[in-house]
């Protein structure tokens, strides 16, 4: 395991003298020197330094020159500063720039330990939390999608196998289940990426005006028409048109719409005027496209030209253990929106978001946990901040039933998600237990609780989504 290093700069050799044995006995690295300039020099050498102790008065860089240059480049490197008597000023002075701790000399070596330690201990936190914000962004989120389950995974792969080809791309899926950021990533990851990426939600359009949206007009082709306007195939022009609810365009309007995609050619209402257009076409709905072409509802010929690639998102129940980390992901959302300060969320809740199916999906979710934010008073999210449809569905009489499966699933999934951020983290019990929204003890717990084998973490599984 590697040793923390820590930089001491005093113009005073004895003392650092003093320091290299208190660190040595500690079994941290020290880096020591006797002045500003030399400091700043050793950490640009070695940023990966999680502790600086200066002396507030030196010749050269001065200990406070020194914390702003260090913050600048490195804000996760704790700073404390050592002062001389009458310097509290100054060093109430460097705890407002960001430095952890001011000791005043002479000091006693118990107190420089415990400050030491619990600056380091702060140190780690912050490299932890960063370290988790690139696990979601890297491996449990794909463009904003947190998604640890397997099909979530092999869709992210597709998207990448999709982003140099121009074919069309329906995405089929409940309310709810993210259809609008798996669009959003398909542009992000293509060709099109610096092009315009166009949405128009079909079910908000009223049936009269669908051909002007699509197509535009032609100044008094109608009524309303009291000026030429772009039609969104045109404004989306070399770049993406994203159809969400497809299924509600009218069924007059799609001959025209198929006419558009395949032959690559719009007329505005009122014009004479044919327009090449060159446009990718994403659709979504949450319909049966199939069930709709029976019933005569959606063209047949249509479904196949927006249906190159389909990609079907799963249901929230269909995923579950990708709820505790939305959870997380949600709680430090809405942390930051609404100025709170939510540490967990309990175990008995925890296990009921789990159990519970979410018709909603994730926007349901995500409400959900907006909603406790808002109305807890304890930092803690419990089975009482539950809405009242929640403590419904806990009390049904299917709980008395079925006991002895619930506990079962329950653990099972608790074992799953465990093992899978184990299996992310390399091993790391502290950087898992913050993807988890728990501490490191309680997950040391249920890991002896689960008789899960640590050994297995050895040589991880590392997800290439290019492959």
């Amino acid at each position: 395991m590697r040793k923390n290093k820590i930089i001491v700069v005093d113009d005073e050799s004895n003392l650092l003298e003093v320091f290299k044995r208190l660190l040595d006995e500690l079994g941290y690295f020290p880096i020591l020197c006797n002045d500003g300039d030399t400091a700043f020099k050793q950490f640009l050498a070695n940023q990966d330094t999680d502790l600086i102790i200066s002396d507030l008065r030196m010749p050269g860089l001065s200990g406070i020159d020194l914390l702003k240059k260090v913050k600048e480049i490195s804000p996760e490197t704790e700073f404390i500063i050592m002062t001389g008597f009458g310097s509290i000023e100054n060093a109430v002075k460097a705890i407002k720039i960001g430095a952890f701790d001011f000791i005043s000399k002479p000091f006693q070596l118990d107190k420089i330990r415990i400050s030491i330690e619990n600056a380091l201990e702060r140190s780690n936190l912050k490299k932890e939390n960063s370290f988790l914000k690139k696990q979601i962004k890297d491996k449990f989120g794909f463009e904003g999608i947190i998604g640890l389950d397997y099909k979530m995974i092999q869709i992210f792969k597709t998207i990448l196998k999709i982003r140099n080809i121009k074919s069309n791309v329906l995405i089929l899926g409940e309310s709810g289940t993210g259809k609008e950021l798996i669009a959003k990533a398909i542009h992000t990851n293509s060709i099109f990426k610096d092009k315009p990426f166009v949405t128009i939600n079909c079910s908000t359009i009223p049936k009269a005006l669908f051909e002007s949206e699509l197509f535009g007009h032609k100044k008094g082709s109608f009524t309303d028409a009291v000026a030429d306007k772009k039609g969104l195939f045109e404004e989306s022009d070399n770049g993406i048109l994203f159809l969400d609810e497809i299924a509600e365009i009218p069924f007059e309007v799609q001959s025209k719409l198929l006419r558009a995609i395949q032959n690559g050619e719009i007329r505005a209402v009122g014009s004479n005027k044919i327009k090449k257009v060159n446009v990718r076409i994403l659709s979504a709905t949450n319909k049966n496209i199939k069930k709709l072409i029976e019933e005569q509802k959606f063209r047949e010929d249509l479904y196949f030209r927006i249906n190159i690639i389909e990609l079907t998102l799963p249901s929230l129940k269909d995923r579950k253990e990708d709820i505790p980390i939305l959870i997380n992901h949600f709680i430090n959302k809405y942390n930051e929106i609404l100025n709170k300060k939510i540490k967990y969320v309990a175990n008995q809740a925890m296990n009921f978001l789990i159990l519970y199916d979410w018709p909603g999906n994730i926007r349901e979710l995500e409400n959900f946990i907006e909603r406790a934010i808002v109305m807890d008073i304890d930092n803690i999210i419990d089975v009482d901040d539950l809405p009242k449809t929640f403590k419904e569905f806990t009390k049904v009489d299917v709980f008395h039933d079925i006991e002895n499966t619930i506990i079962k699933t329950l653990e099972q999934t608790e074992i799953e998600t465990i093992t899978r951020a184990l299996l992310q983290t390399n091993g790391n019990k502290s950087q898992a237990a913050l993807i988890l929204g728990t501490n490191r003890k309680r997950l040391a717990r249920l890991i002896k609780k689960h008789l899960i084998d640590m050994g297995q973490f050895d040589s991880p599984p590392h997800f290439d989504p290019s492959k």
